[in-house]
């Protein structure tokens, strides 16, 4: 299982390079290998991890500009690392989700606006987590009615039930945005589940079990999260039993207790789904190696939570006001 994560505070990240260098450091310094730093030229960056001792979680990286304002993180995940191809072209490449975009970008974290008030880098040897509060009242104005967003980008490794000798579990998350597209007009974060969205289909993070990179019959067990404008769209609820969430969910575990004065703390399962001419069977593979929270307004992102002995940092999910995050348990 996981072990506790490392973490680093990076206030006032104003340029794409020093985005990049921040987790080139700290990826470095977490037992990851550099492959190739290119951010000074390309703002590109090629890193990969032997995670728990025998996986390869390799994975490559590139901020492109849109605009004066916003900015595009794209990632790819590998099986390998080839100097002598581009960040897009590396061996064994996959990526962690697809949806539509004005701009037909997939892969993609968009709407990174420097300067980017905190970037909180969480990292050991299996698993990168970069989490990053951005004020968009300069750029978004009233838009969705928040001023706040908490983006964010995972890379690294599941948990799996084998252990230490699994060589699978290749995991990526970010969140997405439909608010270019008229007829979705919204935005979502895939860090806590995964859900089929009529004809578009996106993943909480790609697995690597037997020779399906993925597939629909691979999902995670937990509430996804998602926040839309006013318009709903297609009939669909904007409650979080829609969108036909694969394997199981629970919407109401994840609580605050008032009495305690703590949030539960859940782990999100990974599971995969069988299907046989009578039965529909769903067999746990393994863990997402962080917690489902209560976050706003009873943390603040950053936040560092005590259970018992054990420290972990939380997060909102997407809005800094949301009240649905996560908890990673970090050494202080």
């Amino acid at each position: 299982m996981a072990a506790p994560f490392n973490y680093q505070i990076f206030n006032n990240v104003t340029d794409r390079e020093t985005f990049l260098n921040n987790i080139r450091n700290v990826a470095s310094n977490n037992g990851w290998t550099i492959d190739k730093d290119d951010i000074t030229n390309n703002q590109e960056l090629y890193l990969h991890s032997t995670g728990n001792g025998n996986q390869n979680l390799y994975f490559s990286m590139k901020i492109i500009p849109l605009n004066s304002d916003f900015q595009y993180i794209r990632m790819c995940g590998n099986t390998g690392f080839d100097s002598s191809q581009s960040w897009d072209n590396q061996p064994g490449k996959w990526y962690e989700t697809y949806y539509y975009h004005a701009y037909s970008n997939y892969y993609t974290i968009p709407d990174i606006g420097f300067p980017i008030t905190r970037q909180y880098i969480i990292a050991n040897s299996q698993l990168i987590l970069v989490f990053l509060d951005i004020d968009i009242s300069s750029f978004y104005g009233p838009d969705l009615n928040k001023t706040r967003l908490m983006l964010h980008l995972g890379i690294g490794a599941i948990d799996t039930y084998i252990g230490s000798s699994d060589t699978e579990g290749n995991y990526m998350f970010l969140y997405g945005d439909y608010r270019n597209n008229p007829e979705m007009n919204q935005i979502w974060s895939a860090i806590l589940g995964t859900f089929n969205n009529g004809s578009y289909t996106s993943s909480g993070g790609l697995l690597y079990k037997g020779e399906n990179k993925y597939n629909s019959d691979l999902g995670l067990s937990i509430r996804k999260i998602i926040n839309l404008q006013s318009v709903r769209i297609n009939d669909y609820s904007s409650d979080s039993d829609s969108y036909g969430i694969k394997g199981y969910h629970y919407n109401y575990a994840v609580q605050f207790n008032d009495w305690a004065s703590r949030t539960s703390l859940i782990k999100p399962i990974v599971s995969i789904k069988h299907t046989t001419t009578e039965d529909v069977f769903f067999y746990p593979i393994g863990e997402l190696p962080y917690y489902a929270c209560k976050a706003y307004p009873y943390y603040k992102a950053g936040d560092i939570i005590t259970q018992g002995t054990r420290k972990f940092m939380v997060f909102p999910i997407l809005y800094y006001t949301n009240g649905d995050g996560v908890a990673i348990e970090v050494n202080v």
